[in-house]
């Protein structure tokens, strides 16, 4: 999926210069104040897909509402013709985000908005891909604000060890602990959702499951072939 994402992300920015002008179709609105976090990891590169309410990623990771909106606050898929992937460089600039010790350096390659009632899967790399890339239903008669609205976001990094711990963290914002449904995918991970409530500040840590569950299957390998080598050096 790393090599897939990649090596489509020139067709996802086509896809978005023809299509951003439309939002697709699917499963019904969720919450305020909650965010989707799909993780894609292959031994080379991690990739990211972000959903939330529009109105979250202006409240919560410090996107200037501008980049959404026009006079009056209304919103005009026209706008977005022009392509959306910057708009994904500027949400994710104020969170600091870090692969082991070090700055991730992850690049968005779609940022796409849908009506939040009209929201598309959001189950796996695939959905993400699809949701950052596919649209289909034409401009509403009446311009929608931003609360009529749920983003996707994609992103993908190179790290020199893609399957190191992974932290995100938000900028401060007041109010309540933030909803999070996390699935990831990749060594250790067969996308499980974990539901996670984050206190305002508080980092969202990926990856030391997956560790751990490696670090605790090789040492029950060896174990194994150690008990079976000297089971048959007794024999001997």
């Amino acid at each position: 999926m790393i090599g897939l994402g990649h090596t489509c992300k020139k067709l996802v920015r086509a896809a978005v210069l023809g299509a951003a002008a439309f939002c697709g179709a699917g499963l019904s609105a969720g919450a305020a104040e909650q965010i989707e976090v799909i993780v894609d990891r292959g031994t080379r590169g991690i990739e990211i897909f972000l959903g939330m309410p529009a109105r979250t990623a202006i409240t919560r990771f410090g996107l200037n509402a501008e980049f959404l909106t026009g006079p009056g606050g209304a919103v005009d898929f026209a706008d977005f013709s022009g392509g959306t992937w910057d708009i994904g460089d500027h949400l994710l600039a104020g969170v600091d985000v870090r692969i082991g010790k070090a700055e991730a350096g992850f690049e968005a390659t779609s940022l796409m908005v849908h009506l939040k009632d009209q929201r598309l899967p959001f189950l796996t790399p695939i959905d993400g891909l699809t949701a950052i890339s596919v649209c289909g239903v034409a401009q509403p008669a009446i311009p929608p604000t931003l609360d009529d609205l749920y983003l996707y976001a994609g992103f993908v990094a190179y790290p020199p060890d893609a399957l190191a711990p992974l932290r995100f963290t938000l900028p401060q914002a007041p109010g309540e602990a933030l909803s999070v449904t996390l699935r990831e995918y990749g060594p250790g991970h067969a996308g499980t959702p974990r539901r996670l409530q984050l206190a305002p500040g508080e980092p969202l840590i990926l990856g030391t499951q997956g560790r751990s569950f490696f670090g605790v299957a090789i040492l029950a390998v060896v174990a194994l072939i150690a008990v079976v080598a000297l089971r048959g050096f007794r024999r001997v």
